[in-house]
């Protein structure tokens, strides 16, 4: 499923833009991610602008979720095209943190919108937020 644009949204001192969403659900099982301890996974291909009154976050982001209820087969990815604008004096970790944060509130709405369940009607549940700007530090050393 792919959605198109969603803009302007104010979450914790960011404003976000959302240029492209795509969410896909799938039965595959990832071996190493399935072994692993962690229920997501999360990839960014971004660079920092900064601008004379802000700082701005562009590009793609995707993460993979795994049922963090741990009962059901099915894995969500999300591949989102962004922009995320913070103060000039902000730290860039902190803003990829919030945006993560932001999207794992969404995903949880979307999911329940949209009746996201496995072939036994059981709801996909979206893991715990479990990331501070340090879990992004080494990306974004500002």
């Amino acid at each position: 499923m792919e959605i198109d644009k969603l803009k302007g949204i104010d979450f914790e001192g960011i404003k976000i833009w959302i240029h492209k969403i795509e969410l896909n659900i799938f039965k595959e099982v990832i071996e190493d991610f399935v072994s692993a301890k962690s229920e997501v996974r999360i990839w960014k291909d971004t660079v920092v602008n900064g601008m004379p009154e802000r700082k701005d976050i562009v590009g793609e982001v995707q993460v993979l979720f795994k049922d963090g209820g741990g009962d059901i087969e099915i894995n969500l990815f999300i591949n989102c095209n962004i922009s995320a604008q913070a103060g000039r004096d902000s730290e860039s970790a902190d803003t990829m943190c919030k945006f993560i944060k932001w999207l794992f509130g969404w995903t949880s709405s979307y999911i329940i919108e949209n009746n996201i369940t496995d072939k036994n009607g059981k709801l996909f549940t979206v893991p715990e937020f479990k990331y501070t700007k340090d879990s992004f530090k080494q990306g974004y050393p500002d």
